[in-house]
């Protein structure tokens, strides 16, 4: 039995009953249960685990062997296929944690605006959620005035203590105040042209 960890998930078919082998003639014959191999042309195995999947795993193989012999040190004549199973040692890679916002996409300048954060981590670690550099996963302020800024950005944060994330929202600020000196023109229309009518009586 040939064992493999790590990073290490090529390799060669083992020997069978001290046997050369015919590396063109491996054949997978029984699948693992968490990846896929495949077989390349050089005779060599290439075994994938699946995504967040670490742990032991095998698969079984048949390769034909050339030339082998019995415990008499006879020849054996005819085409002789071996088996082998091959366990698989695959390493955990730590995950990222995934963040997920909740935040409007404008709002008008002075008018209050709420950002909530959530994150799930692959591993099931703890995660720690800060939203423009504090501890919190919901946070409310007033959007300025259009003039000052157009726009106000938020970044989220998550740390699940070794790996972090950072993601940020972005929300356009609604300029509102052409709707007022609109209001403000109509009033002043009436005056202007009373103005005018009085200079021309």
């Amino acid at each position: 039995m040939d064992s493999l960890s790590g990073e290490f998930r090529t390799f060669t078919p083992i020997t069978i009953d001290k046997a050369p082998l015919d590396p063109s003639t491996v054949v997978i014959s029984g699948e693992p249960a968490n990846g896929t191999v495949t077989v390349n042309d050089d005779g060599t195995v290439t075994y994938a685990p699946n995504t967040d999947f670490f742990g032991e795993d095998s698969f079984t193989y048949t390769v034909r062997v050339e030339g082998t012999i019995d415990e008499n040190e006879e020849p054996v004549e005819g085409e002789i296929v071996g088996e082998g199973t091959v366990t698989v040692a695959v390493a955990g890679v730590q995950d990222a944690p995934v963040i997920s916002i909740s935040a409007p996409t404008s709002v008008d300048e002075g008018q209050s605006y709420t950002v909530t954060a959530s994150a799930t981590d692959a591993d099931g670690d703890d995660v720690t959620i800060t939203i423009n550099g504090v501890e919190r996963t919901s946070f409310t302020d007033t959007a300025p005035s259009n003039e000052q800024s157009n726009r106000v950005t938020v970044q989220v944060t998550a740390s699940d203590g070794i790996e972090t994330t950072t993601e940020s929202v972005t929300i356009r600020v609604n300029d509102k105040s052409g709707g007022s000196m609109g209001w403000i023109a109509l009033l002043l229309a009436p005056a202007v042209y009373l103005r005018r009518r009085m200079k021309r009586s």
